[in-house]
């Protein structure tokens, strides 16, 4: 990948809260320059002193952008990256500005920590990359944003992520994986670390090794991925662009079994892994009859509280539909500062 320019951003700015207008940086590291340019916030920010910038590139494809909200601070504070769901083949970082969803990136700027949401490339119908793409790209956009941590005026060992959807099993696949970080890679923004501090994952999906699905996930109905596959042709075609094949067979291949395993939620979920809050709530624990219903079944948070309770990692989770609800009744982002503060 290219390496991006680097963004400078003087306390000063960090801290005047401004509303709009540009500013134009030098990094001596690589010659380059790049114009960032506050403006006025999309949301209320409901008297909060807090700066917004837009659409700030971490990668060289249109769709490698994220948008930052900075709270005013004397000290480096925490932050908490949104992540968009779609099924990896729609939706915008925008979705967290909807008047239902914006008290969230609210409750943490006046909890004094900032916030990002991020966009990542899309896969194609018949995608030769498969999820790696959109995740790996918020896995760089989260190595970007760690590399300027103090150019952003963040801690970079309080980082949390979360999303919807495919944006949940982003954030819980960075929560599980062991560093990805390459210490000898000549982009320095690749050199930094993966980990996050806590993830949060809303109707998520339990593994993007879709075998885990029918051995783990769908075991109670004897679901395969074969009549996964047969619910629907959407369905049938996207669970192949996970892993850039075009049909059955190469799901087995060596390769693409080496390529399920890294993707494997559950299997990455181990000790030592962080804390995580789940909620899948919004379909029925029955067996799945569309892609809907099988994308976002409980029986995924199920599996995954499963293991986490095994091994001891901390979770707050609400599956209703099988009975599970936290007494806490916590929220995610008042979960997720919580982890951070």
């Amino acid at each position: 990948m290219n390496i991006r320019p680097v963004v400078l951003l003087t306390a000063a700015l960090l801290l005047s809260g401004c509303g709009s207008g540009g500013v134009t940086t030098t990094s001596s590291g690589n010659n380059t320059t790049l114009d960032i340019a506050f403006s006025p916030s999309p949301i209320d920010l409901t008297g909060i002193a807090a700066s917004y910038a837009a659409d700030i590139a971490y990668d060289s494809h249109e769709r490698n952008t994220f948008d930052i909200f900075l709270p005013q601070a004397s000290q480096p504070t925490g932050l908490i990256v949104y992540v968009h769901g779609g099924g990896f083949t729609s939706g915008d970082k925008s979705v967290i500005y909807q008047s239902e969803r914006a008290a969230e990136i609210q409750t943490a700027l006046a909890q004094g920590a900032a916030f990002a949401t991020i966009n990542y490339r899309l896969l194609d119908t018949v995608d030769a990359e498969g999820v790696i793409k959109p995740m790996g790209d918020s896995r760089r956009a989260l190595q970007f944003i760690r590399y300027h941590a103090e150019r952003f005026n963040i801690d970079s060992s309080r980082i949390a992520m979360y999303g919807d959807s495919a944006g949940a099993g982003t954030s819980l696949w960075l929560a599980f994986h062991d560093d990805m970080a390459d210490p000898v890679n000549p982009d320095p923004v690749l050199r930094q670390s993966t980990r996050i501090a806590t993830a949060g994952a809303i109707e998520t999906q339990a593994s993007y090794d879709i075998y885990r699905w029918e051995s783990d996930v769908f075991i109670d109905y004897g679901l395969t991925v074969d009549t996964m596959r047969e619910a629907s042709p959407i369905l049938s075609q996207r669970l192949l662009s996970f892993y850039g094949v075009s049909d059955t067979e190469g799901l087995l291949s060596n390769e693409v079994t080496a390529y399920r395993r890294d993707v494997d939620l559950l299997g990455l979920l181990s000790v030592g892994d962080p804390n995580f809050w789940i909620r899948n709530s919004e379909q029925p624990a029955a067996f799945p009859l569309s892609a809907t219903q099988i994308l976002h079944h409980p029986f995924h948070a199920r599996e995954l509280k499963e293991q986490a309770d095994a091994i001891g990692i901390m979770n707050v989770s609400y599956i209703p539909a099988i009975g599970v609800s936290d007494p806490s009744q916590e929220e995610v982002v008042p979960f997720l500062l919580r982890q951070i503060q």
